[in-house]
């Protein structure tokens, strides 16, 4: 394939050259005509005019705002109408047959020219039109040596430009052939590109969720199991004080546990595209509180100091579970990053057509390309907590996908002082 590419690649290289040789000498060569060669000043604009126009042209090309073909048309046009309207200028001049026959031999030096760097029709067409100035100057003029090469010049005119026709036939579809080709190989290496990598992604997908199954869901079970243990002891030695103490560890352990499932579920079902999308109209403050009862635990045990400014009456038109699993993985998130004796303060504002939520934490915040990566859609290693808390670096992950289709927007800041505030925006329509 890299050496078709090479021979198109060459044949763009001779258009251009062609184009820059030709715009160029037809410039100089009017040029010097009104040099050496005394005209009337009406040839005169004309030649400057022609000149002009190629520098134009060269000029236009250079700052890319036409193609080669483009170009190498405007430069057949002008020789093309120069050629044809000068004899009707020299109807009864005695030089009309050598000027037509000088003519002639730059029509068909375009012919091959056109058909080359435009189409492979342009030539025939150039002939067809010369035949008929041909024609017409034959008629006006009733010169004689026109008249006796009638048969000769229809012939050489009909031959050369349907032979130049089938030859640049033949080209182009050689051509075509070897660009299809090349389209073909480059969509069949596409094709195989995307397919490598969905199953890289599958393969990391699934090697990410045995890790999370293998570690991260492990040990909250072995953290639930050892409570049953100890609940079971302090049972059968009637220590009831620490019975409750170890319920209260038990719940928070079972929590996280379930979280962590939720999250699974959640996760499983954005990598398979079947998560159900059923937006309804409710009271986003009710959401918020009922992810609080969820956390508030953790933000006793933190002493987190926790400020809700959203207006009660707010009412939001989204998906509620998933918005819920977006607050939730949120919440836990600052609340993770957030040092003891911190703080966490939510807010939300809702526009014509739009719904913005915050929540701004006090904590250890990020890197400003840790933060950019955040949602970028890559996967992000999950960071230990101020309190040393784990993760799986799942929760954001949904939150980017949930607030996807939802066709909203979630970004970080940076907080002046320090901490982190991660937005959301979505639409209301």
């Amino acid at each position: 394939m890299r050496k078709r590419i090479e021979q198109l690649e060459l044949i763009e290289l001779l258009r251009k050259r062609l184009f820059y040789l030709s715009a160029t000498f037809i410039g100089i060569a009017e040029l010097i005509d009104i040099l050496v060669i005394e005209h009337s000043r009406y040839n005169t604009y004309i030649n400057i005019g022609i000149a002009a126009i190629m520098a134009i042209t060269i000029a236009v090309y250079l700052l890319k705002q036409i193609n080669i073909p483009t170009a190498n048309s405007i430069v057949v046009f002008v020789i093309l109408v120069d050629v044809i309207a000068s004899p009707f200028l020299r109807l009864d001049h005695t030089e009309l047959s050598s000027f037509f026959l000088r003519a002639s031999l730059v029509v068909f030096a375009i012919i091959p020219y056109a058909s080359f760097t435009i189409g492979k029709w342009h030539g025939a067409a150039i002939g067809i039109i010369y035949y008929i100035n041909y024609i017409v100057v034959l008629l006006l003029s009733k010169n004689n040596f026109l008249l006796d090469t009638f048969a000769v010049i229809t012939f050489v005119t009909v031959a050369f430009s349907l032979g130049i026709y089938i030859l640049t036939s033949r080209l182009f579809a050689a051509l075509y052939i070897q660009k299809d080709l090349i389209k073909s190989e480059q969509n069949h290496n596409k094709l195989l590109t995307e397919e490598r990598n969905k199953l890289e992604k599958v393969n990391e997908s699934k090697q990410r969720l045995f890790s999370i199954i293998s570690h991260d869901l492990k040990n909250p079970f072995n953290t639930i199991l050892g409570f049953v243990q100890l609940i079971e002891d302090d049972i059968n030695n009637r220590e009831y004080e620490d019975l409750k103490r170890h319920q209260v560890f038990l719940k928070q352990s079972t929590e996280k546990a379930y979280f962590l499932l939720q999250n699974l579920l959640d996760w499983a079902q954005t990598e398979q595209n079947t998560a159900d999308f059923n937006p309804t109209r409710f009271s986003f403050n009710d959401l918020v509180a009922q992810v609080y009862e969820l956390v508030c635990f953790e933000l006793g045990r933190k002493k987190i100091v926790y400020y809700n400014r959203i207006d009660g009456s707010q009412m939001v038109t989204a998906d509620r579970n998933m918005l819920f699993s977006i607050l939730r993985n949120l919440f836990t998130n600052a609340i993770k990053f957030t040092p003891k004796n911190g703080s966490i303060e939510i807010s939300s504002k809702k526009g014509n057509d739009s719904f913005e939520f915050r929540i701004s934490d006090s904590g250890i915040g990020l890197a400003e390309t840790e933060a950019e990566r955040l949602f970028s859609g890559n996967h992000v290693p999950s960071r230990k907590g101020t309190d040393n808390e784990s993760g799986t670096g799942l929760g954001l992950k949904i939150c980017k996908d949930f607030i996807d289709f939802h066709k909203g927007q979630i970004w970080v800041q940076k907080n002046p002082d320090k901490g982190l505030s991660v937005y959301f925006r979505i639409p209301q329509q």
